[in-house]
């Protein structure tokens, strides 16, 4: 069977650039994650266009102001629905076997 599995990343002011680069190293994981739970802490300035058409990915944005990087990440996994929960730091980028190892 499966795992399903959610993937929590915290995000402040990083650019368009550094977030879509992270979800095309999500999108390549051998095993794929059932969501990703996106937790931005500053005012949104990624495009939310280009970030939520994956058709891919399962994404869930949240906002709330001003939280630090642990509180964040501890937000988010309190939305995940699944068991198991994988996080990122925004500026990583992920070997394409880091879930399935």
């Amino acid at each position: 069977m499966i795992p399903l599995i959610s993937i929590v990343i915290p995000i402040h002011d990083e650019p368009d650039q550094h977030i879509l680069q992270l979800l095309e190293c999500i999108v390549h994981q051998t095993l794929q994650a059932d969501e990703i739970i996106i937790v931005g802490t500053k005012r949104f300035k990624t495009s939310k266009e280009k970030i939520f058409n994956s058709e891919s990915l399962k994404i869930n944005y949240y906002h709330k102001e001003n939280l630090f990087p642990g509180g964040a990440r501890n937000f988010g996994a309190k939305k995940a629905k699944n068991d198991l929960i994988a996080f990122l730091d925004s500026s990583t980028r992920p070997d394409p076997s880091w879930l399935d190892d």
